[in-house]
């Protein structure tokens, strides 16, 4: 198996990993709420309702820094979050905020995953080369002569 072959097989199923990890935090936001400090407290990510937002406060927030989970009754599951935002210090004069909607990365790493599959998934006739897809008819050598895989 060439080199080029099986970088394409670690990217597609690498993508494929990383859509069913997005799905699933997709799909834990609708329930879940994770927000993460750090230790100044100055600096928060929240993950939930199917948004991921970075948010830099300018005073320390009073909850205890690191990871805290809040669980969340009848919140919204399916792709309707569609918004994604930036503040630059409006919301009580004191943060600035990054908002953006987790269907957007999965879209940007779906989208070249399925590009792969499809092009890895292509058809070779009977009497190619497997890897390139020369014509190999009248070749009786067995080595491919434009890619050198032996057949």
């Amino acid at each position: 198996m060439g080199k080029p072959r099986r970088i394409r097989r670690i990217l597609k199923w690498t993508g494929v990993g990383l859509c069913i990890l997005t799905l699933g935090v997709y799909w834990a936001s609708g329930h879940w709420h994770a927000i993460w400090l750090n230790q100044k407290r100055t600096f928060y990510v929240r993950i939930g309702d199917g948004v991921i937002a970075l948010i830099h406060s300018y005073s320390r927030l009073p909850t205890e820094d690191g990871w805290v989970w809040v669980r969340v009754t009848g919140a919204k599951t399916g792709f309707d979050r569609y918004d994604w935002g930036f503040s630059n210090g409006d919301i009580a004069g004191k943060m600035q905020y990054i908002r953006v909607p987790l269907w957007l990365p999965l879209l940007l790493v779906a989208i070249p995953t399925a590009f792969i599959f499809w092009r890895d998934h292509r058809f070779i006739p009977p009497g190619h080369c497997n890897e390139c897809g020369y014509n190999l008819t009248s070749n009786v050598s067995g080595i491919c002569p434009e890619c050198g895989t032996t057949w």
